[in-house]
């Protein structure tokens, strides 16, 4: 009874994932969302990072559209 209940259960949450009103699938469906609208990372330091940086969405910060005057080192930030 057990394993059936499980399986229904993963059933309706795939079902339902694939219009985008499960939890896990909505959550990754947002992020990816905001990425595709900012275009720099904003680390917890206040340095701005592009897309090509390995600090980019890969350290604590937040998304933003405009650069924080503060450029990254290593990739420059807004102007590159």
């Amino acid at each position: 009874m057990g394993k059936l209940f499980l399986s229904a259960i993963s059933v309706v949450c795939l079902s339902v994932a694939s219009i985008g009103a499960c939890p896990v699938e909505s959550t990754q469906t947002s992020v990816k969302v905001e990425a595709a609208q900012k275009k720099y990372w904003i680390s917890s330091t206040g340095k701005t990072h592009n897309s090509s940086c390995r600090y980019y969405n890969n350290c604590k910060g937040y998304w933003s559209d405009t650069g924080s005057g503060d450029n990254c080192k290593i990739c420059g930030g807004t102007s590159k």
